[in-house]
């Protein structure tokens, strides 16, 4: 865990109250689960949050700072009222993987290269 990095995305984000963080959980067959739905109110308790979920789940943060008063709903996304403001667009570009591969993660080499 680089808690640089954490500290430096939670800047990046610059909301003005707390950001929204899901902790996914993909299973064998293939399934997705939401294990933590929470309000992030510091980068203390964002490198937390990473440490507690390090190689046990995908975590996502929202990129659109919510409402005041927002408090996310277990399997529900943010509804477009929930949107406080749009602070920034961030990418993902992940390799084209060959048939049956499509979600097999990253490795380090390509993560080096």
């Amino acid at each position: 865990m680089y808690e640089d990095d954490i500290h430096a995305t939670y800047r990046l984000l610059a909301h003005q109250g707390p950001l929204e963080l899901r902790a996914l959980k993909v299973h064998a067959n293939g399934r997705t689960a939401c294990v933590q739905n929470c309000m992030v109110h510091s980068p203390e308790q964002l490198v937390k949050i990473c440490g507690q979920y390090d190689a046990a789940a995908n975590l996502y943060v929202g990129l659109r700072e919510r409402r005041a008063g927002f408090t996310p709903q277990p399997g529900a996304s943010a509804k477009k009222q929930d949107i406080a403001a749009v602070t920034a667009l961030v990418i993902d570009i992940d390799p084209i993987r060959p048939q049956g591969l499509e979600k097999q993660a990253t490795t380090q080499a390509e993560l080096n290269a």
